[in-house]
């Protein structure tokens, strides 16, 4: 039978309410399966409490005769020393195999585990906070096949033969196939839970004769919300009969359990009773016997591997435990599955965005632009049809609705939106807004980027009606039935294939699609920089979450930061007007961004030298074009490759304002080689301009010659020259291969040392110890402004440490950075300390992360990054001898 539905429609069934279900007490049924036995223990004495099961078989006791006895009467006093130890370890929330499965006590030979529980007050529902107690469930131990006793090997079998698979249906459908193989089910079938909550079956494998539910869907009341807690807290769920009789959970005779003011909470328990409802559930489907093994994926229940058998079937522990490995193993590589196809989808998303953004960025005009790529926005989502609105211009293409609908629909999405929600997706928008009826059929499915809502820039993307026939294992609308009376609530017991057609539903966007449009919307708001009201809004709400996440920064990110900002100093002191500095702002971050990135892709160990210096002249020059590279492969240093990638971040522009690649035609020649024997090999680099206009030589020294010149002499101990010649700037540097060549040791030392310094009669002599030559400069600069000498800065700590020995009895204080060159700056700390030299840190590190070792936890510490003026007096401070602590601080933090 066939229906049509849409997503307001109610069923015309008499209306039941599934709250019921969804209260039922799962966790604490009170009883357990017939076939086991289980006992609740008092931990400490391990005298018996609670009693279940069949006893008599299994331990050779009647349940009444357990009661208030000891477990050592039971196993006798050697087993339960070997149980102790197992008993008294804190990590027993899960079950854990406890006894020799040969163990004897009744006619058969048994299986026992334990876990820890604890009791629930019945009056509140709430756990009992000092009523922990020990359950030790009891099996007949059946001998296990090869197969079994050698799980991992099981296991890695079974995962050999999926593996192969070459997409997820695939794969699913071998894993069903392996574990009907390994268990002898009649039915194995893998449930996959669907956004709005139902199920449907994805894959299956059954014996011949055995109906099939391959593609058939579930509502979400089969498998209400309590049902799936548990499932993800239990891998595995074994039923062996549902037409068995559950065995109540006994205790003392004085009070049945109805009375009782606990109950206990058998979340873990293996042998735990089913509902009810779903017992009658199940025999309505008519199967006999099951085990489900969940598939979890990023912390959440993906779905469910569903085995069935139509008589009593029981599934010893080894075989258990090889299923439930098989599920974990089974959950990561879907997992990982997962992960890689989305991966490669933001990649291609990715390399779509930023032709996107580059093309529209190269209009003047943001309307303009967007209108132009309307056709790449169109395909950006695969979507139908796309309307841009950007102030008061309109534009769209593909299937959408008219102008006049668009316009309302902006108007109702501004005012039902909270200003934070920046995108909005869903697959029936009529379902939401009324007035979409109208152009359903061109657009059901709505995905909206408000990149500004005043003045208004909105992009929506449109996704035409998808009429979809959905087919249902029973009616949708009756998941339940109720009994005579209606006091009683019973699974429905017609599952045969039910088809539903749905209206007014679009294919739905997925997470990879709208994460997509909300980078996109980054990208846009740095092109938009008119819009300074919504800038300035974003970088509010970017400041607020930084403060959120500010424990959770690294050292690195707060090196960068301060590297960043005495970028910002030097620029502005360069720059003759503010668009100049901004401009000039803008380019070395974005360099320091594309070193970054190089290094990122590495996993910060590594970055290619002709990896760097092309993606460092990519905005200028192209290789085998206007840019020419000779060279060896050669992996840079991590940190020698960022302030490498500032040299050539320096170069490049210089050569695009006034040399070669100022104009067409003009070429960059770039050759370098490693020369000499170790350990004082030298890497050589010639830069080569020609085919530019005349070159005349520079009235000033700029801030791009300085860094040049710094990055290399204090960071890389190298030299370098800049000729001027009328045909072409030439370019030199010469570095020693141990100070920037991964692979190599660094021995020397670097920086000033005390002679070099500018001396200034009785002034304060203050030691700099920094490895980041725009940082040590900041310092440098900061001190000679109070009028002191600088002595150093140096950048490593052999060099400080001789420095600091030389210099004994003349300093005045000292500004140490924690992290030199990846060496930890404590043994020139305990010199200065017993010198008797006030020393301060300015580092990254936070002292909450316990980075300072205890005989310095009193030593000052100044956060990057900071303000000139907040260094200085500092340093006035500790030089005066005052404790900063009676300031009101007892650390200086930017």
């Amino acid at each position: 039978m066939t229906v049509i539905s849409t997503p307001d429609q109610k069923a015309d069934s008499e209306q039941v309410d599934l709250s019921a279900c969804e209260r039922e007490p799962i966790h604490v049924p009170g009883c357990i399966q017939s076939h086991g036995a289980l006992l609740v223990l008092e931990p400490t004495r391990l005298t018996i409490k609670n009693v279940a099961g069949d006893t008599g078989t299994l331990l050779g006791h009647a349940p009444e005769t357990l009661l208030g006895r000891s477990l050592a009467q039971l196993f006798g006093p050697a087993r339960v020393k070997h149980l102790r130890p197992l008993l008294a370890q804190d990590d027993l929330a899960t079950p854990l195999h406890a006894l020799d499965p040969d163990l004897r006590l009744g006619t058969v030979p048994v299986d026992a585990s334990v876990h820890r529980s604890r009791l629930i007050k019945v009056a509140t529902g709430r756990r009992c906070a000092d009523r922990s107690v020990l359950v030790v469930e009891f099996e007949a131990a059946d001998l296990p096949d090869l197969r079994t006793r050698d799980p991992l090997t099981t296991v890695q079998q079974m995962l050999l033969a999926v593996q192969p698979a070459p997409d997820q249906k695939a794969f699913c459908q071998a894993a069903t196939e392996q574990i009907r193989r390994a268990t002898g089910y009649d039915r194995v079938m893998i449930y996959r839970f669907l956004p709005e909550g139902e199920g449907s079956v994805i894959a299956e494998s059954h014996r011949e004769g055995v109906a099939s539910y391959l593609g058939l869907r579930y509502p979400a009341s089969d498998i209400p919300r309590q049902a799936r807690d548990l499932y993800l807290r239990n891998w595995l769920r074994i039923i062996a009969d549902v037409r068995s009789v559950p065995a109540p959970l006994l205790g003392p005779a004085k009070g049945g359990r109805d009375a009782m003011p606990a109950v206990l909470d058998m979340s873990q328990c293996t042998l735990r009773a089913a509902s009810p409802i779903h017992l009658e559930y199940l025999r309505n489907m008519g199967v006999a016997a099951t085990m489900t093994i969940s598939i979890i994926v990023g912390g959440r229940l993906w779905g469910l591997i569903a085995c069935h058998h139509t008589v009593p079937k029981r599934i010893p522990r080894h075989l258990r435990a090889v299923c439930e490995l098989f599920g974990h193993m089974f959950s990561f590589q879907l997992e990982a599955r997962e992960h890689v196809e989305a991966l490669e989808i933001r990649h291609r998303l990715r390399r779509a965005r930023e032709t996107l953004v580059q093309r529209i960025s190269e209009e003047g005009d943001l309307a303009r632009g967007l209108i132009q790529q309307a056709s790449s926005l169109l395909g950006y989502v695969n979507a139908g049809g796309v309307a841009l609105l950007v102030e008061d211009a309109f534009f769209a293409i593909g299937r959408r609705p008219g102008e006049d609908q668009v316009r309302a629909l902006v108007r109702w999405l501004a005012s039902s939106q909270s200003s934070g929600e920046a995108v909005f997706a869903t697959a029936s928008l009529a379902s939401q807004w009324e007035p979409a009826r109208d152009f359903a059929q061109d657009a059901s499915g709505l995905l909206v980027l408000a990149v500004a809502r005043t003045p208004p820039i909105y992009i929506l993307w449109f996704r035409p009606e998808v009429l979809e026939t959905v087919r249902w294992g029973g009616n949708p609308d009756k998941p339940v039935e109720i009994g005579s009376g209606g006091y009683r609530v019973y699974p429905r017991k017609s599952f045969e294939a039910y088809s539903q057609s749905v209206r007014l539903h679009a294919e739905p966007w997925t997470e990879t699609e709208i994460e997509a449009v909300q980078l996109l919307r980054l990208s846009l708001l740095e092109i938009i920089l008119k819009r300074m009201e919504q800038v300035a809004r974003e970088r509010n709400a970017a400041q607020a979450r930084h403060e959120v996440m500010l424990a959770e920064l690294n050292h690195r990110v707060k090196n960068t930061l301060a590297t960043v900002q005495a970028l910002a100093r030097h620029s502005r002191g360069s720059a003759t007007a503010l668009d100049a500095y901004v401009h000039s702002f803008e380019q070395r971050i974005q360099a320091m961004a594309a070193s970054h990135n190089l290094l990122s892709d590495a996993a910060w160990q590594k970055v290619e030298l002709r990896s760097l210096i092309v993606e460092q002249l990519s905005p200028y020059a192209k290789e085998g074009d206007s840019l020419w590279l000779e060279g060896d492969r050669m992996s840079l240093l991590p940190r020698m490759g960022a302030s490498l990638g500032m040299v050539f971040h320096e170069l490049a522009t210089n050569s695009a304002k006034y040399g070669a690649l100022s104009v067409p035609g003009g070429r960059v020649r770039i050759r370098w080689s490693v020369t000499g024997h170790a350990p004082s090999r030298v890497l050589s680099l010639f830069w080569r301009e020609v085919g530019g206009p005349t070159v005349k030589p520079p009235r000033r020294e700029g801030f791009g010659s300085f860094v040049t010149q710094r990055l290399i002499e204090y960071e890389m101990q190298g030299t370098s020259e800049v000729i001027y010649k009328p045909d072409g700037v030439c370019f030199y540097m010469d570095v020693p291969e141990t100070a920037l060549v991964l692979g190599t040791v660094l021995n020397g030392a670097s920086g000033k040392s005390a002679t070099q310094a500018d001396e200034t009669t009785g002034a304060p002599r203050i030691l700099l110890v920094e490895d980041d030559a725009l940082l040590a400069h900041v310092l440098e600069e900061a001190v000679r402004a109070l009028g002191w000498t600088p002595v150093g800065p140096v950048a490593r700590i052999e060099a400080a440490m001789v420095l600091t020995l030389i210099e004994a009895g003349s300093l005045d204080g000292a500004v140490l950075d924690i992290n030199v060159d990846d060496e930890k700056v404590w043994p020139v700390a305990e010199i200065l300390q017993n010198q008797g030299v006030p020393f301060l840190f300015a580092t990254a590190y936070d002292r909450s992360r316990d980075v300072l070792p205890a005989r310095f936890a009193n030593v000052p510490i100044l956060s990057k990054p900071f303000v000139e003026q907040q260094l200085m007096d500092t340093l006035m401070s500790l030089v005066a001898g005052r404790d900063p602590q009676h300031n009101g601080h007892s650390r200086f933090d930017a």
